[in-house]
């Protein structure tokens, strides 16, 4: 799922507003899932020399005693560690046959398969590692973590609450837990666990990268940009957080810095067409349209079902002056998201740039309706009107326009809004 920070304006042809685009933040995330093993080894962070040993370790028990289910989950434990799914689901297979009761093995095999996206069938895992240890805290948080991942955040936070009542110090749980109130709109509630699961492990990346998600929707963008850092501190090589510092650089209008950050999410991860699509939106800040067009191009390539691609490719066809190409990335927008105000506004920009103000009218009229609040409609639409010589239509909708800028704390279009109205009246 990608969420969308606020919308940032840029001015285009002799419209009184400019083009609607959006740039996209990449989704809070839940750590791993937290696999269990016998012994005391653990391979996070362990260099190669260590897993070499615990794998010989493993296969020695292993060969020494075949029917050594610990060894088998251990070992696959370690494989689901270094991303060797399938071998570790081999091992947990056999550690289940040998040992049918073993809660330890269904909980590891349930969490790799929720790594493999096979959400299902961790679930089924999961409640038989449940079944066997009803007190098993990991197995609550990793079925929270399927839950999750199916879109069904009430059973998610049910497990999350169950995992942290019975080990309130279980960090995981408290940023699993912030994560699903992140997608579920409740920014204050994820602030607090995720501060609590800071508080419980300050070296976790994962935390300080959704607490700094969920400051940015709080609209605390210096406190976002201090959690990105921390994050990426801890670990360099993380595209996302490199993507979403980008996207806070540019709500802070730093528009060199998010360009920065955005080329290196790009160089980490060159599938990312999020990273693509906001280096396009970083490029029409800095009023380089022509770069923007080929980001927004591999943004569409990457993932042709994004409307909102369309939607900022439109505007920045707009900003050149290729009107009709705009056109078709706008219909293309509308077609993918028929519920996407923003993409008919902008069309309806594009129309009186050809000087089709009826359609332009009807496009303003649409994107009212689906977003009552939309002070840049109101004020395009009353201009609209004023050049087809309704006076009174044109001053009420500036009169709106006016309203609803002031009610949101943004001055210049309010100014802008009276400005116009005044050189209407004097008509």
């Amino acid at each position: 799922m990608k969420s969308k920070f606020l919308p940032l304006a840029i001015s285009i042809g002799v419209l009184l507003l400019g083009a609607t685009y959006l740039n996209k933040s990449d989704p809070g995330r839940a750590p791993k899932e937290q696999s269990d093993e016998a012994s005391a080894l653990q391979t996070q962070g362990k260099p190669a020399a260590d897993l070499d040993r615990a794998f010989a370790s493993y296969n020695e028990a292993i060969r020494l005693n075949p029917e050594d289910a610990s060894a088998y989950n251990n070992r696959g434990a370690t494989y689901s560690k270094l991303g060797k799914y399938d071998r570790a689901i081999a091992d947990y297979n056999e550690a289940i046959r040998l040992s049918p009761q073993y809660a330890s093995a269904y909980n590891n095999r349930g969490a790799t398969y929720n790594n493999l996206g096979k959400y299902d069938q961790a679930i089924a895992d999961l409640n038989e590692a449940i079944r066997l240890n009803t007190e098993y805290v990991n197995a609550y948080n990793n079925r929270g973590i399927s839950y999750f991942n199916l879109g069904k955040h009430d059973l998610a936070l049910a497990d999350y609450n169950e995992a942290i009542r019975l080990n309130p110090q279980h960090a995981n749980a408290y940023n699993n837990r912030g994560n699903t109130y992140n997608n579920l709109g409740k920014y204050d509630r994820a602030l607090a666990d995720l501060n609590e699961a800071i508080r419980l492990n300050p070296e976790d990346a994962n935390a300080y990268y959704n607490r700094g998600f969920t400051y940015n929707n709080l609209g605390k963008h210096d406190l976002a940009l201090a959690d990105y850092n921390e994050a990426i501190r801890l670990n360099p090589e993380d595209a996302d957080a490199y993507n979403n510092r980008g996207n806070t650089y540019n709500n802070l209008g730093k528009y060199d810095r998010a360009l920065a950050d955005l080329n290196e999410a790009i160089r980490l991860n060159p599938e990312d067409a999020n990273a693509y699509y906001n280096r396009g939106f970083t490029y029409n800040n800095l009023g380089k349209h022509d770069l923007a067009i080929p980001d927004y191009n591999e943004a569409i390539l990457l993932n042709p079902e994004d409307a909102d691609a369309y939607n900022n490719r439109g505007n920045t066809y707009n900003n050149l002056g290729k009107y009709d190409r705009a056109l078709a990335d706008l219909n293309e927008a509308i077609r993918l998201n028929p519920q996407h105000a923003d993409a008919y506004y902008n069309r309806g920009n594009t129309y009186n740039n050809l000087g089709k103000h009826d359609l332009a009218i009807a496009d303003f009229n649409e994107a009212i309706r689906l977003n009552p609040e939309n002070a840049r409609a109101y004020g395009n639409r009353g201009f609209t009107y004023d050049k087809q010589g309704d006076k009174q239509k044109a001053i009420q909708d500036l009169e709106k326009a006016a309203q609803l800028f002031r009610e949101q704390g943004n001055m210049a279009g309010y100014q802008k809004a009276q400005e116009l109205l005044e050189l209407i009246r004097q008509q």
